[in-house]
């Protein structure tokens, strides 16, 4: 979602090898605007001091399963409108808890109404929990019904005072071919609880 190798942290992809699929017209505005908001990661990465995502080490790792639903305001250049927006995806990342947090790996299914009817979807979940803004950040990459590739960027925002609140409110922004889709609100239903904490499991890391 934010051009950067699944398996080395730091390097970003932005020449026409990031281009999901043939284009049938000279690519070259299509990779300098991948190339630019790349860019715009990279920036937002270094003013904000981040580190660069680490890959979670082999060992045992911990997995769980997850739901966010809520709805989506569509820009009038897309056709406008409220939609229904839901995700639920399964996390695996280190069981040793860090100080400074870490990245899990994601995947599952997405719906968005009058958009994308049932995707696969996969990314990051990035933990931070050192910060109280983007506590919890969600990168996800799907395809929409006619085969464009779409992105979802959702933050948790936390604190001492609404802890609750910041763990279970997700503030998304959909992409479409890097142009912005959306904007939204997801949450966690608190009656999927139980079964939430029953997801979590020990695993072995993938070979």
């Amino acid at each position: 979602p934010s051009h950067e190798a699944h398996d080395v942290p730091g390097l970003f992809v932005v020449d026409g090898s990031a281009v999901p699929g043939p284009l049938g017209v000279n690519p070259q505005v299509t990779i300098m605007a991948l190339s630019e908001r790349a860019a715009e990661h990279v920036e937002a990465r270094i003013e904000s001091g981040a580190k660069p995502r680490r890959v979670a080490p082999k060992g045992r790792q911990l997995l769980f399963e997850e739901t966010m639903s809520g709805l989506c305001m569509i820009e009038e250049s897309e056709g406008g409108g409220t939609r229904a927006l839901s995700f639920t995806v399964r996390a695996r990342g280190d069981a040793r808890p860090r100080a400074e947090g870490g990245v899990w790996q994601l995947e599952g299914r997405l719906r968005l109404d009058g958009i994308v009817r049932d995707a696969a979807c996969e990314g990051t979940l990035e933990l931070r929990p050192l910060r109280r803004k983007a506590t919890l950040v969600y990168d996800l990459a799907f395809t929409d019904d006619e085969g464009r590739a779409c992105t979802l960027h959702g933050e948790k925002h936390t604190g001492w005072s609404r802890p609750l609140e910041g763990m279970r409110t997700l503030y998304t922004e959909v992409r479409r071919e890097g142009a912005l889709l959306g904007r939204g609100v997801l949450t966690f239903d608190l009656r999927a609880l139980g079964p939430w904490l029953k997801s979590f499991r020990l695993a072995a890391a993938p070979a």
